[in-house]
């Protein structure tokens, strides 16, 4: 599909429980934000509509996911310590136990959990996003888009609830043969 979409609806916004998200890309070059999924406007606006999370690959090529609450420099996240695959299809998911601790953060590529770092300054709140799930870009203030994907898509999977291991594991080993991934 397009590597840019919304969805309507909002895994995020399901009380307090946890949630998992997982892409199937192909990354054509790192050096720019690539959004894989997310519903946070990471532009501007007021404080109030600047709550949100995103899964991507940051500018230094890393796999990361960030929550913000209410504005641009109150986030709470995690990048992975190893340079994300270009040109090759790979599995990157994320769980998160929606607390204001980044240690509930979890990251893993192809299968595997990932060594990551803090990427956090201060959370107090994880409240709720009005924003629809965007695929493959981010949204403005202004009604407008941003930080695309620089890629392919196959499959995004949304939970509203935390995957075990295993169900990772074996998500990621069925998907791969279905996708003829060596």
């Amino acid at each position: 599909f397009p590597s840019h979409d919304r969805a309507a609806g909002n895994i995020y916004n399901s009380g307090s429980a946890g949630f998992t998200v997982e892409a199937w890309v192909t990354l054509d070059a790192t050096g720019d934000f690539n959004t894989i999924v997310g519903n946070y406007n990471g532009i501007s606006g007021t404080t109030s509509n600047r709550t949100g999370y995103y899964l991507g690959v940051n500018a230094a090529g890393k796999a990361t996911f960030r929550f913000h609450y209410q504005s641009g420099t109150n986030y709470i996240g995690r990048y992975a310590n190893t340079p994300f695959p270009t040109g090759t299809w790979t599995n990157v998911l994320v769980t998160w136990e929606r607390t204001t601790a980044n240690t509930g953060i979890k990251l893993f590529i192809n299968g595997s959990e990932q060594a990551t770092t803090n990427d956090s300054t201060s959370v107090t709140n994880v409240g709720n996003s009005a924003l629809a799930l965007q695929i493959g870009r981010m949204a403005t203030a202004s009604s407008g888009y941003t930080y695309y994907y620089g890629g392919k898509m196959s499959i995004i999977r949304a939970y509203n609830r935390i995957l075990t291991n295993t169900e990772i594991t074996n998500n990621y080993l069925a998907t791969k043969r279905l996708l003829d991934v060596s």
